[in-house]
């Protein structure tokens, strides 16, 4: 193996895991943003179970559900910044990961045809090196 194989060998293994990372940094954001969403949900149902019964009710019950769903609202366009920001990292890592994966890929493709390449010199070298075959007496010429 020459000197130029292992730098190409550890820059292959230097993509494979750089690719492997930015799968985990993609999971991580998927997680992230999956999260998120649940907890945008989960608010949602809680702002519409707030429902104000029908006829006499005491003035700080009112006061009590009207500040409860303003602070669900609140706690819902706060999630909706969150949520389009979770969306726009989860994007970029997976822009960072088909990034990765095609370094990845045009990696090995060089170190492998550069390895078919130094195998076929090396059996032409080989075969250049060896000597003559001697001819045996009366078989021929």
């Amino acid at each position: 193996m020459s000197g130029a194989a292992p730098r190409r060998a550890r820059l292959l293994r230097l993509r494979i895991i750089e690719h492997r990372l930015a799968a985990v940094r993609l999971a991580t954001a998927d997680s992230a943003h999956t999260a998120i969403v649940m907890v945008a949900d989960r608010v949602a149902r809680l702002r519409g179970g707030i429902v104000l019964n029908a006829g006499a009710s005491c003035g700080c019950d009112l006061q009590s559900q009207s500040e409860l769903s303003d602070r669900l609202d609140g706690a819902r366009a706060g999630l909706e910044r969150s949520l389009v920001q979770a969306r726009d990292v989860r994007e970029a890592r997976h822009a960072d990961r088909i990034v990765a994966h095609v370094a990845e890929h045009r990696t090995a493709s060089v170190h492998a045809e550069a390895l078919r390449r130094e195998s076929t010199e090396r059996d032409l070298r080989a075969a250049a090196a060896r000597p003559p075959r001697l001819r045996k007496p009366g078989l021929g010429r």
